[in-house]
């Protein structure tokens, strides 16, 4: 009877490739010939593309085209990827990350598990349940990698990858990675999830509230809202110009910490947007990478700003991958191949921030909220046309005259800083009868920040302290199947 190694190499690669990654290696270490056979980025790339879920996003149309986007990605003229040990790997890495998945979520909850029990929140106060765990450096880098992997997935089209049980995860967490007891100074944000990994975390935390309250309609308020969230007392510190502690304020002046600072105060908007049953944004209809990735490689005018991804000039990649790495598993002998540290993500986080800084014209949309607290007072949805006026090096001009809020029309002028290390918007809003300043910070989920009193005799520092907060977000992002909420006369 002939064996399946008689089989042309050919269609020995069709039937492996129709096989989860963790299935293609353990076929590989059968035989010199089906290793062989197997061991090509041909046959991780059609696993990949079997076993990748149907994209949520309007990023790209399905999944095909993701998967042809990254083809010339990995493949293209510059082959970014080449320093990661080449396309066998990537698709390697990019498999392995699909085939795990279903079970990220339960992943996740196992390692939030041990930081996640040692607090419990009693009224504001995150106290101290028993002595914080010591976790393994391979713990740390498992929990990091998988919030890495989270926050990569939205940026390739899946959204609903960021759920409703993401959101009780990492909501979980947040009591012991913003608490400001000595016990837990190890498991604080600044402390325990290093690198980008804190602007990971917020990424993944808002996305997941989007997620879920776009998708329930029945804003039934009673369930899976938290009447406090850590985190109150440390953004309102922070936008009244207070600092925190000797040891936070490194992280907080940061500008990893200023980014961070701006998502969480995104999510406490959000969340008083969403129990006014007025609307968010929908996070499938946000784009999270700029039209010039798409562009040809053809001979054309060269994008000065950034290249293309067919020819970029960047030496780490601007599109997020796995990146290969080998931890420790508990109960199991030896260290197993673990992809889910995002490769890319932060050089794709701050291409995408300063894309969007200088984009800040044309149609926008937005909420006012007068505090921070749980079911604050809440403005009337906002909507206002941004209009460049003149540029000066990485500042240039902006202003909008049609707005209209619960004090009444009111018009924008001001400036947006797009340097690498600034991205910061400063309007001064004009009624009939007073000004106001909003201070805000450029995100890829739209612009955030501080209302100010304006006083033009004195200096604005950034010690003043906030009388309320904003959060704009581009026309095209709206959810269009609440329409009725942003055509209500406007009423004292």
């Amino acid at each position: 009877m002939p064996a399946i190694t008689d089989l042309p190499v050919e269609l020995l690669q069709i039937i492996a490739g129709r096989c989860t990654a963790l299935d293609i290696l353990a076929l590989s270490r059968t035989c010199r010939i089906i290793n062989e056979a197997c061991d090509t980025a041909a046959v991780f790339r059609m696993s990949f593309q079997l076993y990748l879920p149907e994209l949520t996003s309007a990023t790209f149309g399905n999944k095909a085209a993701l998967v042809h986007f990254m083809d010339g990605y990995i493949h293209g003229p510059n082959k970014p990827c080449q320093r990661n040990e080449g396309p066998k790997m990537t698709w390697l890495c990019l498999a392995m990350a699909v085939a795990r998945l279903p079970g990220v979520e339960a992943d996740l909850e196992k390692l939030a598990e041990p930081i996640a029990s040692t607090v419990k929140v009693c009224g504001k106060l995150a106290l101290t349940m028993r002595r914080p765990p010591q976790l393994s450096e391979d713990t740390k880098a498992a929990l990091q990698g998988l919030i890495a992997l989270l926050s990569t997935l939205p940026i390739w089209g899946y959204t609903t990858a960021c759920n409703s049980g993401v959101a009780a995860i990492l909501d979980n967490l947040c009591p012991s990675l913003f608490s400001r007891s000595k016990d837990l100074n190890t498991n604080r944000i600044d402390q325990c999830i290093g690198g980008e990994n804190p602007l990971q975390f917020a990424f993944c935390l808002v996305l997941s509230k989007l997620e879920k309250w776009c998708q329930s309609r029945a804003h039934d308020l009673s369930i899976n809202l938290p009447v406090t969230n850590s985190y109150i007392a440390i953004i309102k510190k922070i936008y009244d110009g207070n600092t925190l502690n000797k040891g936070y304020d490194k992280f907080q002046n940061s500008w990893i910490g200023r980014q961070t600072h701006a998502l969480l105060l995104i999510e406490l908007i959000a969340r008083n947007i969403y129990w006014d049953g007025l609307e968010i944004p929908n996070p499938r209809n946000i784009e999270f990478i700029g039209s010039w990735y798409f562009e040809s490689g053809q001979e054309e005018e060269e994008d000065v700003e950034h290249g293309t991804w067919m020819r970029a000039t960047s030496l780490r990649a601007r599109f997020p991958l796995p990146t290969p790495s080998l931890i420790s598993v508990r109960g199991k002998k030896g260290r197993y191949f673990y992809p889910f540290a995002g490769d890319g993500w932060w050089s794709w986080y701050t291409t995408r921030v300063r894309d969007l800084a200088n984009e800040v014209v044309g149609e926008w949309c937005g909420s006012f909220a007068y505090s921070l607290r749980p079911r604050a007072r809440m403005g009337r949805p906002i909507t206002i046309c941004f209009r460049k006026t003149n540029t000066d090096g990485d500042t240039y001009s902006l202003e909008a005259s049609d707005g209209v809020d619960d004090i009444g029309p009111f018009s924008l002028l001001g400036e947006v800083n797009t340097s690498p290390m600034a991205c910061t918007v400063r309007l001064r809003m004009q009624y009939p009868s007073t000004t106001m300043e909003w201070r805000g910070l450029v995100t890829p989920l739209g612009i955030c920040g501080g209302c100010y009193n304006y006083i033009p005799t004195e200096p604005q520092t950034s010690a003043s302290r906030a009388i309320g907060y904003f959060w704009l977000w581009k026309k095209e992002w709206r959810d269009t199947s609440r329409d009725d909420l942003w055509t209500y006369p406007y009423s004292d």
